[in-house]
């Protein structure tokens, strides 16, 4: 089953701005779902789609994984009656996972709006729903279907909680993994600068009971690859005494 987060849902309804429906409600979401019996056993073209739409932005979140979609937005595989508003946030509502708090407000969620007159009065119940955006202290950006038969953008204060917002659903989207801790760096070499009056010995071991392999001019610049007590190995078997470098 595949994963689904937010970002991934979020970013496919902001790819759809704009999208309009054709004759009769005809829509490209109710099209897609319809295909692979979504709403099993009742297919949904041609109805009023912003359920729909809020579906198929979670379906294509998801890889187009329907079981997994069914599963974020807490929807039963078969007789799925979620096409509707009031059975939509019904399915959060037995889920414990509708409120109207707008602290608890996030990216992803489904949100149900309510009609109310031009006084601000709620004329009836669970007319529209969409998809929360973004957000911010005072309010939220939404992503409609079936909003002036087309796609769109809307903006909405938490003011309106209780009047024009009937509430929220908070889809079971997977929790995003932890990034991979980043790994240890690999630290710089040493180098060091030979100070010696004459030479420095190169031996084949760390202590001068090593034979001599050569030798080091003052001035000369050599990296460490490994250290032992006052001796370092610079490549190789050739070590040199600590005490004459800088």
């Amino acid at each position: 089953m595949s994963d689904c987060y937010p970002k991934a849902v979020v970013a496919y309804a902001r790819s759809q701005k704009g999208t309009k429906e054709g004759p009769n409600n005809w829509n490209p979401y109710a099209k897609e779902l319809d295909a692979v019996g979504y709403f099993n056993p009742m297919r949904k073209q041609n109805l009023p789609w912003c359920c729909v739409y809020v579906d198929d932005c979670v379906y294509n979140g998801c890889g187009k994984d329907k079981a997994k979609a069914q599963k974020v937005l807490y929807q039963p595989s078969y007789d799925n009656l979620s096409a509707v508003v009031k059975y939509l946030a019904g399915y959060f509502k037995t889920a414990g996972a509708y409120f109207t708090d707008p602290d608890k407000v996030e990216i992803g969620d489904v949100i149900f709006f309510n009609a109310v007159n031009d006084k601000g009065q709620v004329t009836s119940t669970y007319s529209h729903t969409g998809l929360v955006i973004d957000r911010d202290e005072r309010g939220v950006t939404t992503s409609e279907g079936n909003k002036y038969d087309k796609v769109a953008e809307c903006q909405y204060l938490f003011t309106s909680i209780g009047t024009k917002i009937a509430g929220f659903g908070k889809p079971k989207y997977d929790k995003k993994q932890p990034d991979p801790p980043a790994p240890t760096p690999t630290p710089e070499p040493t180098k060091y600068t030979v100070k010696v009056g004459d030479f420095l010995a190169l031996r084949t071991g760390p202590s001068t009971d090593f034979p001599e392999k050569g030798r080091l001019w003052n001035g000369a610049v050599v990296t460490a690859v490994e250290e032992s007590d006052n001796w370092i190995k610079i490549s190789g078997d050739l070590w040199c005494s600590k005490k004459y470098l800088r």
